[in-house]
């Protein structure tokens, strides 16, 4: 299990958030304020700048984005710790493209690159996704795009093309996100890991979480505490 950042910054955090926490769960999980997001907090795998998954070669050329889901219905899902026999692995689109195997960020990655380079403006998004029967949810990766002005989720690890994009207004219920970084590469946090963070403090009788949680995705994310906003932080629901 990977450690999260280190406890000086939660005791600056944790007095700011007790502060507003009753408001902020009382918002739509959705709403979001700009904030200066540590990479590691998207996922202990997450190492780079997303300019990086953004950038390099890429040899699969998508004209749309029913072409695009077609390919992604082509991969194997599978675990970080099974495919790479480490915690949490994101990888370069390409990589993806050479292997077809990966977990949920690397197929919402390479789907936010298309969808960026097929000229939508596409959010990645970290955060919880119960999926339809399921008993709990768990930790994980999609995308957020918006086309002929409707906002829409891309799931990427559904399986079959047909169930990928669905409307926002449709499957919002299914999705809490706690951060996002979107196609200007501003991050945000979302109202989603306030609520997050209050289940896990109520289930441990209100003591910080101190390390990394995994889902059923296989995910790793290191969340002790809420990024400070930037001072020029925007508002976004």
């Amino acid at each position: 299990m990977s450690e999260g950042p280190s406890g000086s910054v939660w005791s600056i955090a944790w007095p700011l958030l007790r502060l507003g926490i009753g408001r902020w769960r009382r918002r739509d999980p959705w709403h979001a304020v700009r904030g200066n997001v540590p990479l590691a907090f998207f996922g202990v795998g997450c190492r780079r700048e997303f300019e990086w998954y953004l950038g390099g070669p890429s040899a699969v050329r998508v004209q749309s984005v029913a072409q695009l889901c077609a390919w992604l219905a082509g991969c194997a899902v599978a675990r970080d710790d099974e495919h790479f026999g480490a915690p949490d692995v994101w990888q370069h689109p390409a990589h993806l493209e050479e292997r077809r195997r990966g977990d949920c960020e690397d197929h919402a990655l390479w789907a936010w690159r298309k969808l960026l380079e097929l000229g939508h403006q596409a959010e990645f998004v970290s955060g919880e996704w119960t999926p339809p029967g399921a008993p709990a949810s768990e930790l994980h990766g999609w995308v957020v795009f918006t086309a002929g002005g409707e906002r829409f989720v891309l799931e990427a690890v559904a399986g079959d093309a047909d169930r990928m994009v669905r409307p926002l207004a449709e499957a919002r219920r299914e999705y809490v996100p706690h951060f996002s970084v979107d196609h200007q590469l501003r991050r945000w946090v979302h109202a989603g890991l306030v609520d997050w963070m209050a289940r896990g403090w109520l289930a441990r009788g209100r003591r910080a979480p101190g390390r990394a949680s995994r889902g059923a995705s296989g995910r790793h994310v290191a969340r002790d505490s809420l990024p400070p906003r930037s001072r020029d932080a925007g508002v976004r629901s």
